[in-house]
């Protein structure tokens, strides 16, 4: 039996999600890491999902659940928060399934790395083609990323409890909250890695967000990148850097890039991320064999540029 000092509070917003909310609760109950509370906090379902939190609540005495009018996932988890006796704080969303191993992995890494907060990588399924996200697993690999993009995957989040004292959950910017909680995580000095192992997978369904929420979410973390690199001392030459208005700008963030990075393994991420920004370019018409000697692509990205700068297609 855990210490109860050791109790990780695993919280999860749920907002209509009847149709898969049952096996991502069996996935924490199933944890083999067992000294654990789990707290759902309803933000204002009307699908029914209300009658399957109160089924596990009066099965499991882990299991807690609040009821709330419908405020947004980080308003449900400040919620569960308040609530929370854990010393290690987990986030869960009502969509996705962790693997077995997923606490104890990551209690074990945060201890044992001196992090604050970690991530892990994650597998995609559901209405996608299958595949791996990646994430850098050292506190440099995290700060060259964040430059570009969010650096984990927020339903793999794990921290320590006194991570939130020092920094609040963010409300005021819908779809781009976790991006900027863990850039203001970095400017106060605290401590993110990432788990180079597989803990949880990532549901891709209907219900996510629209097209529109997608543009409005490019939107907010744009912005969230431009203040990133103002705050860091660095100018922001573009008015979307998730959406280039030439072939100017993205060799611009290439001369701009390299100013992040000490090590080799910084200047791979950035190499990683001005590729997948040159490929969601429709405007993208540079020099192949010079980009690919520039930064060292591989084999299937050197075929996976071609296709797309020839059939002009959108990665996104």
């Amino acid at each position: 039996m855990c210490n109860i000092d050791e109790l990780i509070s695993v919280i999860m917003p749920v907002h209509n999600a009847r149709n898969f909310l049952s096996s991502s609760i069996e996935s924490i109950l199933r944890q083999t890491y067992t000294n654990f509370e789990l707290i759902l906090v309803d933000d204002g379902s009307t699908d029914g999902s209300h009658l399957i939190i109160e089924k596990y609540v009066k099965c499991d005495r882990r299991v807690r659940a609040i009821h709330s009018k419908n405020c947004g996932p980080n308003s449900a988890r400040n919620l569960g928060l308040e609530i929370s006796k854990g010393k290690y704080i987990a986030f869960m969303d009502a969509d996705d399934i962790s693997f077995p191993s997923r606490l104890r992995v990551q209690r074990d890494w945060i201890v044992n790395t001196k992090s604050d907060i970690c991530g892990a990588n994650v597998v995609i399924f559901g209405l996608t083609i299958p595949r791996i996200w990646r994430y850098p697993d050292t506190q440099d690999g995290v700060n060259t990323l964040l430059y570009f993009n969010s650096a984990m995957a927020n339903p793999t989040f794990f921290a320590r409890r006194e991570v939130f004292s020092a920094v609040a959950l963010e409300l005021s910017r819908m779809s781009a909250e976790d991006y900027l909680f863990q850039v203001s995580c970095v400017a106060a000095g605290l401590k993110i890695t990432n788990v180079p192992q597989i803990l949880l997978a990532y549901r891709i369904h209907a219900m996510q967000i629209s097209s529109a929420k997608r543009t409005e979410q490019l939107m907010n973390r744009n912005i969230v990148v431009r203040e990133h690199w103002s705050n860091s001392g660095f100018e922001f030459p573009f008015n979307n850097i998730y959406s280039f208005k030439n072939k100017n700008e993205i060799n611009a963030l290439k001369q701009i890039a390299p100013r992040f990075c000490k090590t080799n393994s910084q200047k791979n991420i950035a190499r990683s991320q001005i590729w997948k920004m040159a490929m969601r370019s429709k405007y993208y018409d540079g020099d192949i064999t010079n980009d690919i000697t520039i930064f060292g692509f591989n084999l299937i990205q050197r075929l996976t540029l071609f296709i797309v700068t020839r059939l002009n297609i959108s990665i996104r």
